[in-house]
């Protein structure tokens, strides 16, 4: 990765743009050299102790009997030159600092790039942050510049999802729209 650490978090709040970022840098890692790019989604992990189990299975690395998973999975990858993109780390950030930490420390040729709300807080990682987006002042009087915002776009590109009457026109005042989606 260009900034030079093979441990480079994205953090920013949630919904703005990290793993689309995240996704498009594993996109241009994606030459053919090397031992590929993987994608772990660690939204639903549930239990930080699954978190090496779970990028050991995106990596089908197996289990070893009487062995930690952590330590297969370090001995695993070894040398292989790689990316390992861990997607959504906010919920087990302990659980990926460690995971993070033993692979940068072992694994030489591995890179992490880690989307998160918080930093992991590891040696030699590099936090990338993705600024909020800016949004419309309380008193703008005039609806139609509200398009003009980029929190107002990303709002309008994703209300829909959640509820399918809803839209953004100003011909339809706020107080006649139903309300927004419960977890905007």
């Amino acid at each position: 990765m260009s900034s030079g650490s093979r441990l480079v978090t994205i953090a920013g709040p949630g919904g703005i743009g990290k793993s689309r970022l995240a996704l498009q840098v594993a996109a241009e890692a994606l030459d053919g050299a090397g031992d590929g790019v993987w994608l772990v989604e660690l939204a639903p992990v549930a239990e930080p102790e699954l978190v090496a189990r779970t990028v050991a299975a995106v990596l089908q690395v197996r289990e070893e009997p009487g062995r930690l998973i952590l330590d297969t999975l370090v001995d695993a990858v070894g040398d292989r030159h790689l990316l390992v993109v861990l997607d959504n780390a906010e919920h087990v950030l302990g659980a990926v600092a460690k995971l993070a930490d033993a692979m940068m420390r072992c694994c030489l040729r591995a890179y992490l790039l880690v989307t998160s709300r918080e930093p992991l807080g590891t040696s030699g990682e590099h936090v990338f942050r993705v600024p909020p987006l800016a949004g419309p002042p309380a008193d703008l009087a005039a609806p139609g510049r509200l398009a003009a915002f980029e929190s107002v776009q990303l709002f309008t590109e994703r209300a829909p999802a959640g509820a399918r009457t809803w839209s953004a026109t100003p011909s339809r005042p706020a107080s006649k729209r139903p309300p927004p989606p419960a977890e905007c």
